[in-house]
């Protein structure tokens, strides 16, 4: 596995960097209720990311005492599909929407107090297929990564994003961030 920085584009410019060790969370993949939780890990790569602050920048995560106001409007970048079952992009995008409370995630998704929603009742503005793992931001703080869904974009199902918050001890334990 690789990734791409300093780049809005998908396979050309910036920097590569290759994957040289991947933590996923123990119970990764624990599945209930037909959809999988604990979706979160950490890779390792080699060359380092070298930050620049203009095309290459680091985000501050969610600190694990804090919660994702519902409402805020938070956007989420990928090379993923614009639509379900589409083709990905080769140019970085970029979606903002806001976040809907855990009670209404909850009744449209049945989801665990550990990862929340995004999107509008209407739909139409949803992360898709190809842009799993990447940030939820709110003001410059990422909030969550990209998990799961039912068909990108579909009212009355919002995207669900691991909530960064319930997994920080976790994170700087195992990442020193």
């Amino acid at each position: 596995m690789t990734f791409r920085a300093g780049s809005l584009q998908w396979d050309e410019g910036g920097t590569l960097h290759r994957a040289t060790e991947m933590k996923a969370h123990p119970t990764f993949g624990r599945k209930s209720s037909g959809q999988y939780y604990d979706d979160v890990a950490l890779f390792k790569v080699s060359p380092p990311f070298t930050l620049d602050n203009k095309t290459v920048a680091s985000v501050s995560l969610a600190e694990e005492d804090s919660h994702t106001p519902a409402g805020s409007k938070a956007t989420v970048t990928g090379w993923g599909t614009t639509e379900y079952r589409g083709q990905t992009s080769k140019h970085l995008l970029k979606a903002t929407m806001p976040i809907v409370s855990k009670k209404d995630c909850f009744s449209a998704l049945q989801i665990p107090d550990n990862e929340i929603c995004a999107g509008y009742p209407e739909g139409g503005i949803d992360a898709c297929q190809g842009d799993s793992g990447g940030p939820l931001v709110i003001k410059g703080i990422q909030h969550g990564i990209v998990s799961w869904g039912k068909e990108c974009g579909s009212p009355g199902r919002p995207g669900v994003y691991t909530e960064v918050a319930a997994y920080r001890s976790w994170i700087r334990k195992n990442s020193g961030v």
